[in-house]
């Protein structure tokens, strides 16, 4: 309520409360639920220094790609920047220009920076929020996901957010290393969606050499061999949480523009 009333919103309080506790509601998954968002919202204050209006960050944040309510009286050009920062919420196309918009990316990136034991909890928990999905469709996006963010000099895109780099960089190769370790007929391979046909999931046994993520510190680390997997309906990847951003839009509001709200 703070933050919308901050951002320009001019609607009573009694209306605020009514679309906060509207953007509380989405967040209801197992993995992504309030207390990950505040996680998030904990990470965004520590890093959301060169912004001159963090209050749109903390919306774009916790709106996550939606519109905010037009009872909340913001102005169309706030509603549509809270809207593309929450765009970027999954790590998707973040625009090297918009130092908001990385900060954003970086917060929801950086709530993953977590204990290993904390870590494998939340991967648990993600698996049994999409748990429709089945676990080759779930380990492939994931897989997927890890091997494009591993393969940036830094994860996390602004120095800002540089103290959580390590913690998370050890998180998402410990997971990478588990999934190459359960494809027991060999990694699955990357498809762009110009090679693949529309159809289901196929999976083929592997004759490549399987390359692991370096364990022993002394080692350095290998590049990560794209999995082999034939499918015949491309696989979008653009999600940072679970790459399976169209599930989650289920849980947002109805509306998709400021007119449908």
């Amino acid at each position: 309520m703070r933050s919308l009333r901050s951002a320009g919103a001019t609607a009573p309080d009694a209306a605020l409360r009514d679309e906060a506790q509207r953007i509380i509601a989405l967040w209801d998954g197992a993995a992504l639920n309030p207390r990950y968002l505040c996680l998030v919202l904990e990470r965004l204050d520590e890093i959301d220094g060169p912004s001159p209006e963090p209050a749109v960050l903390r919306l774009g944040a916790a709106y996550r790609g939606t519109y905010p309510d037009s009872s909340t009286g913001l102005d169309a050009s706030t509603s549509q920047r809270i809207r593309d920062l929450g765009q970027h919420s999954e790590d998707a196309c973040v625009p090297g220009n918009d130092l908001e918009a990385q900060l954003v990316a970086d917060a929801y990136l950086a709530a993953q920076a977590l204990s290993p034991q904390a870590y494998r909890k939340f991967l648990t928990a993600l698996r049994q929020q999409f748990s429709e999905v089945t676990d080759v469709a779930f380990q492939r996006r994931r897989s997927l996901f890890l091997q494009r963010v591993l393969s940036r000099p830094r994860i996390l895109r602004t120095p800002f957010a540089a103290k959580w780099e390590s913690a998370l960089r050890e998180n998402l190769e410990g997971e990478l290393a588990r999934i190459e370790t359960s494809c027991k007929d060999g990694d699955f391979r990357t498809e762009t969606s110009d090679t693949v046909a529309k159809g289901p999931i196929v999976i083929r046994r592997s004759t490549q050499k399987k390359i692991r993520i370096a364990q022993d510190a002394g080692e350095s680390h290998k590049p990560v061999t794209p999995p082999e997997l034939t499918t015949e309906r491309a696989l979008d990847d653009t999600s940072s949480l679970e790459d399976i951003a169209d599930l989650f839009a289920h849980k947002r509001s109805k509306g998709t523009s400021p007119q449908n709200n």
